[in-house]
């Protein structure tokens, strides 16, 4: 049970701990600054695809990308997210 005294410590306490998630899930949501911003067909080669395909896959979902008026784009590190969410995982 908490008393009034402590009151201020809990908050203050669970104010930085809002914070530290804060500054977390900014991090997963939005790519670092220094991310390089590739092309549908610059991403396709990157992977080895045609640029057919990979938009196929980033509207499945598959893939991120985000818009850019109505081109589709994509940042270096969600290419790099895709490759390993495919990698095959040695066993054990």
């Amino acid at each position: 049970m908490l008393t009034f005294d402590q009151l201020p410590s809990v908050v203050a306490s669970m104010n930085d701990r809002l914070d530290k998630l804060t500054q977390v899930l900014q991090e997963k949501i939005q790519p670092p600054k220094e991310d390089e911003l590739l092309t549908l067909e610059n991403a396709a080669a990157e992977l080895d695809l045609l640029p057919a395909t990979l938009a196929i896959k980033a509207r499945a979902r598959k893939i991120r990308y985000t818009k850019r008026g109505r081109h589709m784009v994509f940042y270096k590190s969600y290419i790099e997210e895709y490759l390993k969410s495919i990698s095959i995982k040695p066993r054990k």
